[in-house]
Parts: structure tokens; sequence; C-alpha cells
């Protein structure tokens, strides 16, 4: 049985890995199967828009509303939900945080969809809007972009002052980044000082260099996802109260492209030389060796929005932290499974897998000697102690 992060691949591609990904028997991710007739990457991805999750699914958890102050001088805050278990959340488990991609917010299909399979096993779940979007849009001048760690930094911060949310970080917190928030999650993870609440991350269909993932939108077979993309960020800006200037609401409107709108708006409005500038500085891949937190990768080398070349240049052996877990299908945060193939209540391959992970990392947390895998273990030796005792 092959340890964390040491995958064995199923084809002579050495970077490609089982559909069947075992990588321990404390993480054994379920074979992913295609629903039909959604099958390849395009359909696979467009799925989620026939089929929404009903705006009441979440009304069977409590739930609570959150504002966050940034500590820069913007004035900015961000918002979310806490969402709990009818039942009360069972003793033990970690906070999952869930991160929306690009044009997405707190109340994204897979966002809802994700925290209503993950509360529906007893786990605590917050939906975060990245600064600018969603409710936090109303409360924000600046914008989001996937170099914009910080925003990260003061949920946990604000999380571990507020008396009614503190105990939520009592057993500890797993970050969950869809699509561009995979990309911001990459890069929180790179900086050495990530908080030791942070026990685990999985990204799903995170962008890892960011100029590739613009040019791969900018194909003609892709223009209705980036017609898609495009309207969401283009509506994300303009439709609310900023302090844009004249000329910055002239270029959003006239983008044509996600690259036109990042090299005439995003670059510039936060400061970069220029796009070229932006894309190189923000992009996760260059880091991946940085990271030193356990973080399971879910990829299909069918996306339609990230190369999958992104994914096979990566010398996955060079950091044990890291767990790819690549299919050869599955679209862009699509994932939709064929019904009884995955575990009950989920009907996405990437929520089955999160669980997975989760629950892997509370296996984890047992004398060395206990602990199957290579030498080169996933876990940090901090997670031997009692969690109690590492966080204060």
């Amino acid at each position: 049985m092959p340890g964390f992060g040491t995958p064995t691949a199923h084809r002579k591609d050495k970077h490609v890995f089982p559909v069947e990904v075992c990588l321990s028997d404390r993480l054994c991710l379920p074979e992913f199967v295609q629903r039909p007739p959604w099958w390849g990457g395009m359909l696979q991805t467009i799925r989620t828009r026939f089929f929404p999750l009903p705006d009441y699914a979440l009304d069977r958890f409590p739930r609570r509303g959150f504002e966050i102050p940034l500590g820069d001088d913007s004035g900015d805050r961000l918002t979310g939900q806490l969402i709990r278990p009818a039942d009360n959340a069972l003793p033990g488990r970690p906070l999952v945080v869930l991160l929306h991609g690009l044009g997405g917010t707190s109340q994204s299909v897979y966002m809802r969809s994700c925290a209503d399979f993950l509360c529906g096993k007893g786990y605590r779940v917050a939906c975060l809007n990245f600064r600018g979007c969603g409710d936090s849009g109303r409360r924000c001048t600046e914008i989001h972009h996937p170099g914009r760690t910080e925003d990260l930094v003061a949920l946990l911060e604000a999380l571990r002052q507020d008396d009614w949310s503190r105990k939520e970080l009592s057993d500890g917190v797993v970050l969950v980044g869809f699509s561009l928030g995979g990309s911001v999650l990459l890069n929180f993870l790179a900086n050495p000082s990530v908080s030791e609440r942070v026990l685990g991350a999985v990204t799903i269909s995170a962008p890892l260099d960011l100029k590739s993932t613009s040019s791969t939108l900018n194909r003609l077979s892709r223009w209705p996802l980036q017609y898609y993309l495009l309207r969401r960020m283009k509506s994300e800006i303009l439709d609310r109260e900023t302090d844009l200037r004249e000329d910055e609401r002239r270029a959003v409107r006239r983008a044509e492209s996600v690259w036109a709108f990042d090299k005439t708006f995003t670059a510039p409005r936060c400061d970069y030389q220029d796009v070229e500038s932006y894309y190189e500085q923000n992009s996760a891949g260059t880091r991946l060796n940085e990271i030193q937190t356990p973080t399971l990768l879910l990829f299909s080398l069918d996306d339609p929005v990230v190369d999958g070349d992104q994914y096979r240049r990566v010398e996955w052996s060079s950091n044990p932290r890291l767990i790819p877990a690549i299919v050869d299908h599955g679209g862009h945060v699509g994932f939709h499974a064929r019904p009884g193939t995955l575990p009950e209540g989920a009907q996405r391959w990437h929520e089955s897998c999160i669980l997975e992970f989760v629950e892997s990392l509370g296996a984890g947390r047992m004398p060395e000697h206990e602990r199957c895998g290579s030498s080169e273990s996933l876990f940090d030796p901090r997670e031997l102690e009692p969690l109690e005792s590492r966080i204060p």
C-alpha cells in the first residue's frame, strides 16, 4: 500500500494517478464514475447550472452570519455564514472553511452543496465571501485577487477573537478552496507562518498557472465558459458602490476576455506593473514546495478551464505533504458521479473526497509506530500531541 503523497500511476504517464486513489489505509478515495449522460469535461462543468441546489436546502441547519473587519486601511469587511449540524456538531471534529472561486460567492451552488453534505455528516462549516464578493461587495472598496491571502488570516483571527466563534476553532480548521479559491489557499499555505490551527487543506480544480488558465479560457471552444465568468466578474465590480474612476469602469465594460479584464483593470487596480507580473506573482504553482500543511489537490485532466499540463509538470514527489488526486474526467468543479458510486448523501466526487481527507486527519493523530505509510509522513510531528495542547 503506497504511503501518503506517493500514489502509483495507473498507466505509463507518470503524472496520471489511479481513478481509485488509495494513498494509505487512512485515506482511500472512491472511484469516480461520470454520471450519464454528462460525459466529458465541458458537460461535467456546466451540469451544475442545470441542476442547482434548492434555495431551501440548508434551512434544516442552524446558521449565523458574520462580518470580519480587515486589518488594513481600506475599512473593508468580509462576510460569511457559520453553519452547524442540526443535532449539534460531533465533538473533536474540525471546522471546515469553504472558499469560493472566480465570480462565485458563499452562496454558489458548489459551496452550498458541499456545506449541505458536510453538515449532514456532523461537521461545522463556514462559507466565506472574499473581499468584494457576495454580501462583502457592499462593505468593500478593494477587490479580491489570488494573492490577497490576508483575507484568510483575517478570518482565522476574527474567529479566534469573537466570543461566539472562538469555540469553533477548538478542534482545528480544514480549509477547502474551489477553483481560484484554491489558488488563494495554496498561496496562503506557502506562508511559513500558517496558523497551527490549520490541520489540512483541500483544493478542487485550482489553477496553478494564472497566465496559462487565462490563455485556455481564450480558446474559441471555451467561449461559453469565458462569457459566463466574464459576466460574473463585471457584475461583481459594476453593481456595487465603489470608488472606481470612470476610466476603470470603461475598462471593465470593454473587456472581452478574462485576459483583457486583468490587463486593463485588475493588474493596474491592484498596483501591479502589468498583467504578466500580476499572473506571475500570484500563481501558486511555483510555491508548492513551500507548503508544510497536509494538502489534497483534486483535479481532472479534462478540465476545460485549467490546462492539465499545469498538473503534469509538477514534481509531486518533492513535497510529501502534497497529495495529488488526478483523474481523467470530471471537468472544472464538476465531478458529478453516477448514483450509487459514492457514500450516502454525496452527489459529487469531490465532496466525498473532502470528507475522507478530513476524517483521515483525525485518524493520523496517533503514535508513530501505529501509522502506516512511508517514512516521509504526511503529518507534522506536532500532530502526535493532543490537539488541545497546541491551540491556545
